[in-house]
């Protein structure tokens, strides 16, 4: 993502400066709370993530807030509150790769790799 790009080059401060800018239409400040928890989330910073990315659902619903609270709670092994983020991304995109994908990574660590296989292979279509 270009949030962990940025991140990765050496550049947070920069980034965060950048999406501490307030945006008057709720829907780009919810794709900006949603960079901004990337962001939080490339660094490890899961509590500024969460913030984040529940401030983006606040502002206007959004798959990337709630793949970036199912990454998170994957991250801290909480597998229900993974499917149920999941879920509610699912309702607003169903077809979605990202989610597809999160949904494969979440069937893996359930013990379901046939489920697995078969999200990945859908991905590949």
């Amino acid at each position: 993502m270009y949030a962990e790009a940025l991140q990765i080059a050496d550049k947070y401060k920069k980034l965060q400066k950048l999406l501490d800018t307030p945006f008057s239409d709720k829907k780009q400040e919810a794709t900006h709370l949603s960079f901004l928890g990337f962001a939080h989330l490339a660094s490890r910073q899961l509590a500024d993530a969460r913030q984040a990315f529940e401030a983006s659902i606040a502002a206007n619903p959004n798959i990337r807030a709630y793949n970036g609270l199912a990454t998170i709670a994957i991250m801290e092994n909480n597998l229900e509150q993974a499917k149920q983020y999941l879920s509610k991304s699912e309702t607003l995109e169903p077809d979605n790769a990202s989610t597809r994908h999160l949904k494969a990574k979440l069937a893996n660590l359930d013990k379901q790799p046939e489920k697995a296989q078969q999200l990945i292979k859908q991905l590949l279509q």
